[in-house]
Formats: C-alpha cells, sequence, structure tokens
C-alpha cells in the first residue's frame, strides 16, 4: 500500500470520533442503545478480496472487504486523504450483490457504519479478508450501497 502517514488518516479514526460528537449533539447515550449514525461517502475502490462463485461454495451468504481510498463526504480536518476497510454483501442467497462485481478503480457511494455497530448481527456470514498485514489492524467499517 503507498500511503503518506503525514497525509493519510484512516476513515475509522475519523469516523468513531464524528459518531461519538454527533451522538452527544443528538443526545444519544454512548453505550449501545440500536440507534444507528452513519455517513453516506464516495470513494475509490482500491483492493477487494476474492469472492467465491454461488453455488461453489456450502454457504449461500457471503461478505467481502474492500479497500476504499479518496473517501469524500465523511468528516476530516485538513488536507487528509482519507481511507477504510469496509465490509460490503457479495453473496446472498447463493445470487452476487452489487458488491461482487466491484473492481479496483470503481468509484462508489456507500453508507458506512461502524463495524462495532453491526459485527452482532454479520460476524458469522463467511467473509474473505484482504491480504495485507498494514490493513487488518484498521478497525473495519460495514458498507450498503446508497440507491
Amino acid at each position: 500500500m503507498d500511503t503518506h502517514p503525514e497525509t493519510t488518516r484512516t476513515l475509522g479514526q475519523g469516523l468513531a470520533g464524528y459518531v461519538r460528537a454527533v451522538a452527544a449533539e443528538v443526545g444519544v447515550p454512548t453505550e449501545g442503545t440500536g440507534y444507528e449514525v452513519s455517513d453516506t461517502v464516495t470513494a475509490t475502490v482500491a483492493a477487494l478480496a476474492a469472492v467465491p462463485r454461488p453455488g461453489s461454495v456450502p454457504y449461500a451468504d457471503h461478505i467481502v472487504a474492500m479497500h476504499l481510498v479518496d473517501v469524500n463526504g465523511a468528516p476530516q480536518t485538513g488536507n487528509e486523504s482519507l481511507q477504510c476497510v469496509a465490509y460490503v454483501w457479495s453473496m446472498r442467497d447463493n445470487v452476487w450483490t452489487p458488491g461482487a462485481r466491484l473492481r479496483p478503480g470503481d468509484r462508489i457511494t456507500v453508507r458506512l457504519r461502524s463495524w462495532a455497530d453491526v459485527s452482532e448481527k454479520y460476524e458469522k456470514i463467511n467473509r474473505s479478508d484482504i491480504d495485507d498485514p498494514e490493513l487488518t489492524v484498521e478497525e473495519p467499517a460495514w458498507a450498503e450501497f446508497v440507491k
């Protein structure tokens, strides 16, 4: 991954602070309450984990990790370039979703939420992660395509 630490900040850092600030502003307690705060962002897909072909695996649902760069629309300070790792549906009921058809270089618009907010719901779904040690230390997000 070719990044410059002085000009790159992970979205996880900014999103976590933003979620806390919005929650405080609207009066949502900091402990889990079921409230959801999200950002709609436009980003470029830099990398994507492998996606299984429907029917080739013994499960019907799958989630894929994607590395997003040049994230616009999320809160940031200065001229930093934001990036994040996000999970998205790639297969539902043995049918590929739009997430399975993504390719590096694609520009997408998604709604991002903290993985911690949705992990209980999605953590048992089979998923593929990007094989990059630098990205595995990042707190992932959950992405949903904006229609």
